[in-house]
């Protein structure tokens, strides 16, 4: 898609997200379509979270409590989060010693699994798979 120069107010920024997510519906339909909200106040009202499945936040955790509020059937997501105070005491995992389970993503080849080509599962590559890398130096996972 290709926008031309225009005067003001020429695209207005709901029907181009719309047209634009459409487009990456059309093709592919097994994910859902997500759009980062700079300004998420004005993204919301505007028609423009409504064309897609999953909004981000970057930097807006505080805003959330007025999203739940005032759209609470949207997906809402926490991107580039430096955290409150708050926050910072929601991560348990790296800050309690109380038994907990902590859950994190890495892409398949960067995690020590690989998939098994008959069943289409993640299985280790070894015992050392289940180990929490890359936090704070832990080598085991915490539980």
């Amino acid at each position: 898609m290709e926008l031309e120069a225009g005067q003001k107010e020429d695209y207005i920024l709901a029907e181009t997200a719309a047209r634009v997510s459409g487009w990456v519906r059309g093709m592919d339909t097994t994910r859902p379509t997500t759009a980062n909200l700079v300004v998420p106040h004005v993204s919301m009202v505007s028609g423009y979270a409504d064309t897609v499945y999953i909004v981000g936040y970057s930097y807006r955790n505080m805003e959330i409590p007025w999203a739940k509020e005032h759209f609470p059937e949207k997906q809402v997501a926490i991107h580039e989060c430096p955290g409150s105070l708050d926050d910072w005491n929601y991560f348990k995992s790296v800050f309690s010693d109380e038994p907990h389970l902590s859950i994190g993503t890495k892409p398949l080849e960067r995690s020590g699994f690989k998939m098994e080509e008959l069943s289409g599962h993640a299985v280790a590559r070894s015992n050392g798979s289940y180990r929490w890398r890359g936090s704070l130096g832990s080598t085991i996972m915490r539980c």
